[in-house]
């Protein structure tokens, strides 16, 4: 009797998976249990998420000196850096050191009765609920024994994060952190605090931006930027977001502060020094004219022209008017608007001792025939007022050039100040703005505890697992049945096919 060769058909592939069902079903939960048993290994991991939106007031858009301090690359930049991480670190331990204090019984004493004081419920929670319920001067009289200039400052919770103090920064960051979080900081170790690496903090801590526009020239960025962290549990991934992003906050007020303040000087050392220099252009100038050299020499060369030709200089000014009509736009002008300009013109003119002067009189006697050393001396006279003439005129152009130089080096100042004008009037805006609160045109959002677990997902595992354990049964089904039709029965292998 012939065999009957096998053919891999729908119907053959139904048979073979229906014939081992219980094997592919037994593959498939063992896939499963596996992906779950992976999943139960693998620590619990919370992500916590808010944003930062940067967030440029409306008379910045107008500004040409640094209308925005901080761009959306920069801040992610900032985030992320090693620095800010390292910070984050010093500031979870000092916090860990000030609840240390702040749980204590003096200091517990002090703000219940601050709370008393001001006729607000008492806190029925623990030290940290009463910690989180304290404001910013409560905190201060409770470390700092009432510190008056840091009290003062409390008064304004929104100056403490632009203050050069680090204790009112980190009155600034206790005084927004909530209960949970005080408690996870305050039950850290410092062994574990130390522990802690920036680097490590890098892979807890992450920021995102989206790219709205992308050209071969430019990139343009989302002005919001997406922030995560994560840790073991909900609360202190919570925790460790929003202490980042307030260490942040100090750091980004700081670094744009620090941004305004430098360019602002810039501006202003260089208004002070042209101002300067105008100043001491103009004290030179009357120093000079004080020692009235220009109108000495004026007058030496005025008496010499008068002693040599007899003549004086006569100045002379011509006023001309004339009528002008706007031709673009003649319906705005329909009369005729006079224009009138000014030119000077100078002229020697013979005074009454034109007929006494040097040169008169070496006419007359080369006319009238007169002694030759007569006539050689008057020669002699010319020559000598021509030599002080040109060296007069010489002096007077020299000092009439001395004041051009002042007055055109004065002109270009006073036009390079002009120019800076605007901008350094809106260098004095940004100072006047550092110097009242926070610059760095940022809008932070409070991260809040996350109400689910973000890894491992678990379902997803034992779904994938279940998935990957039917498809390796499915194949290794296929594969036994090649096995026991190939191996099994060795007279099928030539005419055996798929």
């Amino acid at each position: 009797m012939s065999e009957v060769v096998p053919v891999y058909n729908l119907a053959g592939f139904l048979r073979v998976l229906y014939l081992r069902r219980w094997f592919i079903v037994i593959v498939t939960l063992l896939g499963g249990i596996l992906a779950g048993a992976l999943g139960m290994t693998r620590p619990e991991v919370y992500r916590a998420h808010t944003i930062v939106r940067l967030d440029v007031p409306n008379y910045k858009e107008t500004l040409t000196l640094l209308p925005k301090p901080l761009t959306v690359s920069v801040v992610r930049s900032m985030l992320t850096d090693p620095d800010t991480m390292r910070e984050v670190l010093e500031r979870m331990a000092e916090i860990n050191m000030t609840l240390d204090i702040l749980k204590g019984d003096n200091a517990q004493k002090s703000l219940k009765e601050a709370r008393a004081t001001a006729e607000l419920p008492e806190i029925s929670g623990d030290a940290y609920e009463t910690i989180a319920a304290a404001t910013e001067g409560d905190l201060v009289n409770a470390l700092l024994s009432g510190d008056r200039d840091l009290h003062a400052l409390a008064r304004e919770p929104e100056r403490l994060w632009v203050s050069e103090d680090s204790r009112a920064q980190l009155l600034a960051i206790l005084a927004a952190m909530n209960a949970g979080e005080l408690r996870v900081i305050g039950e850290m170790t410092s062994e574990k605090i130390s522990g802690i690496s920036p680097y490590a903090m890098t892979r807890r801590l992450a920021a995102f931006t989206t790219i709205t526009k992308e050209t071969n020239l430019d990139t343009e960025y989302s002005p919001i930027i997406d922030v995560y962290g994560m840790a073991p549990s909900a609360v202190e991934a919570e925790a460790i977001t929003n202490l980042w992003l307030r260490v942040f906050r100090i750091r980004a007020e700081r670094a744009a502060r620090e941004l305004i303040v430098k360019e602002a000087g810039k501006i202003e050392s260089e208004i002070a020094k042209i101002e300067s220099r105008i100043q001491t252009i103009e004290i030179q100038r009357n120093e000079y004219l004080a020692q009235k050299q220009v109108e000495d020499a004026q007058q030496q060369l005025t008496a010499a022209r008068l002693l040599l030709y007899g003549v004086a200089k006569e100045t002379n000014e011509t006023r001309s008017h004339r009528g002008a009509i706007n031709v673009e736009n003649p319906e705005e002008t329909p009369f005729w608007k006079e224009q009138s300009s000014v030119s000077q013109t100078e002229a020697f003119v013979p005074t009454p001792q034109f007929g006494n002067s040097i040169m008169a009189r070496l006419v007359a006697a080369r006319v009238n025939g007169a002694p030759l050393a007569e006539i050689e001396k008057l020669e002699k006279q010319a020559s000598a007022l021509r030599d002080e003439i040109k060296s007069l005129q010489t002096s007077v152009l020299e000092h009439k050039h001395q004041l051009s130089v002042w007055d055109r080096e004065k002109a270009g100042l006073q036009s390079r100040w002009e120019q800076l004008l605007p901008t350094y009037n809106e260098a004095k805006q940004l100072t006047s703005a550092v110097q009242v609160g926070g610059v760095a045109d940022l809008d932070f959002s409070t991260a809040q505890k996350p109400d689910t677990r973000y890894s491992p997902n678990r379902k997803q595992m034992i779904v994938a697992g279940l998935a990957a354990g039917f498809l390796v049964a499915c194949v290794l089904c296929f594969l036994l049945d090649l096995w026991s039709e190939v191996v099994k029965k060795p007279e099928q292998k030539s005419s055996f096919s798929l």
